[in-house]
């Protein structure tokens, strides 16, 4: 289901059949180094080893509510920079 909520952002092969899974994870990867620690750390817990928002909530220290928050503001921000970078949806 994690996965499900990154659909809306990663680019559709058949939109955007230059890009290999590669260069997008390098993409990710560099928008997620500009990040802050704790967004980063909340988004591979999310995505990478698919904790539910309950668990990374206890295990920051943070309300569910903030997690969820904090993963949707994370996923928008990410999908600005996608398109920036001409990564396609």
């Amino acid at each position: 289901m994690a996965l499900d909520e990154l659909a809306d952002i990663l680019p559709d092969e058949r939109y955007a059949p230059s890009r290999n899974d590669e260069e997008i994870g390098k993409s990710i990867s560099i928008f997620l180094n500009k990040q802050k620690e704790v967004v980063r750390r909340v988004f591979l817990l999310k995505y990478f080893y698919f904790e539910s928002n309950i668990a990374i909530a206890e295990r920051c220290g943070f309300t569910e509510r903030k997690v969820t928050h904090m993963l949707a503001h994370t996923r928008a921000q990410l999908k600005e920079y996608l398109i920036k970078e001409e990564i396609y949806l």
